[in-house]
């Protein structure tokens, strides 16, 4: 009887109770491992990637911007940064908002919107010095050098340039060091002084060489013509103007090779080669207008103006001139004077004394306008071919 009920006992417990017992242990480890791990995991692969999905979008971005900047096509650039900061903005990165920010503000500044470049390199400058990102502060240093420098305002270019410079050469950004090295180099050209000008060229120049870097090697090479050019030296001047527009042309940078163009011509102006000097900077106003480079479409109205005015086809000359004048008050550049004064040259010419005059003046007042902020040693070689 005893055997009979533990047999039947026995068949009940590992029949019936130890796999229920069994389907509730696994039951619970199941849930067990869905409360603690799986949740968990999901959540975490879900989060990788979304912020895979924005690090990629914003890296596209970037890259967009920048082809399309380095071909000149500034609508393009402007939109894919304004996406970017819009992005940056959402995901609150700062580190992208501020790197955006400073793309955004090189837009406005290659457009001649100066007010508006400095504006946006300004607040990527103070977010840099808040994250303590060195090489942003450096660039944005730099920029708003850069645009110091196109209003004219000299003293105040040189000093970013320094400050942009001492922080390149501590990070050993050897790119940066060599763009702030040209950029002080261009402070000297416009100031007159031409042998310190050229002696920041040629450290920049080297720099860029020893990187590779083509497009600074194109620019140290242009800005090389223009100080032979300034000194006279025509054929040396072609030469590094030639160099400069055929890497300008290799890498397909418009804005360097109107530039470069418009430097040709003015070299075969000052040898009296009018219809070919006329040829270049009518190249070069198709690319800077077709590139919307204002600044750059200004000048080449002003060196038009001087051509016509040579081929004492004075009419032409003060359409060039008015065109000139009109851009450069509106960019607020701090060529304006030359424009005004090829106005008033012009305005002699066709015997119109009243006008001639007034743009004469004012063309006065822009170059010590610019004078007035130049310490002593400056204020003399910075008169050199202004009168």
């Amino acid at each position: 009887m005893n055997e009979l009920v533990q047999e039947l006992l026995w068949w009940v417990f590992s029949r019936v109770i130890a796999p229920l017992l069994l389907f509730v242990i696994l039951v619970q480890l199941w849930q067990n491992h869905q409360d603690k791990t799986l949740p968990s995991e999901s959540t975490e692969s879900r989060q990788v990637k979304l912020d895979d999905r924005t690090y990629f979008t914003l890296e596209s971005l970037q890259e967009e911007g920048e082809k399309a900047l380095n071909i000149a096509d500034y609508p393009t650039a402007l939109k894919k940064w304004k996406q970017g900061l819009n992005l940056s903005r959402q995901a609150e990165n700062k580190q992208g908002i501020g790197i955006f920010l400073g793309n955004i503000g090189n837009v406005h500044q290659n457009l001649g919107s100066y007010p508006k470049a400095l504006e946006y390199f300004q607040q990527a400058l103070a977010i840099a010095k808040e994250l303590s990102d060195k090489r942003g502060e450096g660039g944005n240093l730099t920029n708003i050098g850069v645009v110091y420098d196109s209003l004219g305002s000299y003293p105040k270019a040189l000093e970013y340039y320094q400050q942009a410079l001492a922080i390149h050469k501590e990070i050993g950004d050897k790119r940066g060091e060599g763009k702030d090295l040209g950029n002080i180099g261009v402070v000297y050209r416009n100031l007159g002084s031409y042998p310190k000008a050229l002696e920041y060229y040629q450290q920049a120049l080297a720099i860029d060489k020893e990187i590779d870097n083509k497009r600074g090697e194109g620019m140290s090479l242009g800005n090389i013509g223009v100080v032979y050019d300034s000194l006279g030296s025509y054929p040396k001047a072609l030469e590094y103007y030639q160099q400069a527009l055929a890497i300008h042309k290799e890498i397909g940078d418009k804005r360097g090779e109107g530039k470069n163009l418009g430097n040709i011509g003015l070299v075969y102006r000052n040898l009296g080669s009018y219809p070919k000097a006329l040829e270049y900077f009518q190249q070069a106003l198709a690319i800077h207008q077709e590139i919307g480079d204002k600044s750059g479409e200004g000048a080449d109205l002003s060196n038009i103006g001087l051509v016509y005015q040579n081929l004492g086809k004075y009419q032409k000359a003060k359409k060039a001139f008015q065109d000139s004048t009109t851009i450069f008050e509106t960019v607020g550049s701090g060529d304006l004077w030359k424009a005004q004064g090829g106005l008033a040259s012009t305005e002699a010419k066709l015997n119109q004394s009243e006008p001639a005059i007034q743009h004469y003046e004012q063309a006065l007042d822009n170059i010590e306008r610019l004078r007035a902020g130049l310490e002593k040693e400056h204020k003399i070689s910075f008169m050199r071919g202004k009168l």
